[in-house]
Order: structure tokens, then sequence, then C-alpha cells
């Protein structure tokens, strides 16, 4: 499988995303999303607003990995 978007999603952004999966029928991938959330949260702690995640999106419109990044981070 080939990735076809990657996507750089600002932290104050997520829950927007993950109700757009959710209403899409994608329950895997907006649980994918959440729990990468919260493990942001985690480890940066009041700094998490600072990071965006980087979703790479693949054929089937699943989501296989994410990537914590700084907000200086360009594609």
């Amino acid at each position: 499988m080939r990735i076809i978007q990657k996507s750089l999603v600002d932290y104050n952004a997520i829950d927007t995303l993950i109700q757009v999966q959710r209403f899409i029928g994608s329950k895997q991938n907006a649980t994918l999303l959440f729990d990468a959330k919260q493990s942001l949260a985690r480890c940066y702690g009041r700094q998490a607003a600072n990071y965006s995640l980087l979703v790479s999106s693949y054929e089937d419109n699943s989501i296989h990995k994410i990537e914590f990044v700084s907000h200086d981070y360009q594609l």
C-alpha cells in the first residue's frame, strides 16, 4: 500500500478531524487520532499546542502512520 496524502494537523484542529472521521464512518481512524492527541498531551503537557500531527493517509483511506512534529516543520 502506498501513501497518497500527508497532512499537517494543528493540535487545536485534531478534535475537528476526529469528528469528521467519525461522521464518514471511519471509527478506526478517529480512534487513532484520539490516541495520538492523548499521547501528544501526555508527552508535552502544556507545550502540546506547539506541536502538530503529521498524518499519512493510504490508498484505502486508512491512517497507518501519525507523527508528532513541531510547528516549525514544513512539508
